[in-house]
């Protein structure tokens, strides 16, 4: 997935393997097959809209689409006015992980995300409530 390879890229950049790194995903719709599986689990929002973390949540839409973005190092950024004024963001912290230990495909495990979120925090000494932007 694509925030596994940001979080790839971002270790890269951490132990001074590159100067810079691309990151980027992928997702094409090309078999139907993958339609029908979710469809007959009814995993699919019958409207086409998600409603994530909503009461009314029903199912999700899937979507094609394309995620990129070149990271450096923050200190590097800094140190050249140019690249500065075009930076669009920082990446204070960032965590991954997947137990397998999910009930179902549809039922996280909340235990395993409390554990990702807090280890995405403590990368950057980061509290909860400092946090402007959350990708779920």
């Amino acid at each position: 997935s694509t925030i596994v390879a940001l979080d790839c890229a971002n270790q890269s950049l951490q132990l001074g393997k590159s100067r810079g790194a691309l990151a980027a995903g992928v997702n094409i719709q090309i078999s139907a097959a993958v339609w029908v599986g979710f469809s007959k689990m009814t995993g699919l929002a019958p409207d086409g809209n998600c409603k994530t973390f909503d009461v009314s949540a029903d199912g999700f839409a899937r979507a094609e689409g394309l995620a990129a973005a070149f990271v450096k190092r923050a200190s590097t950024v800094a140190t050249n006015a140019a690249e500065e004024s075009s930076s669009i963001g920082l990446l204070a912290g960032i965590a991954v992980n997947h137990d397998g230990r999910a009930a179902t495909i549809t039922a996280p495990n909340g235990t395993a995300q409390q554990r990702v979120l807090r280890s995405a925090l403590a990368e950057r000494s980061t509290q909860a409530s400092e946090v402007g932007c959350l990708e779920a």
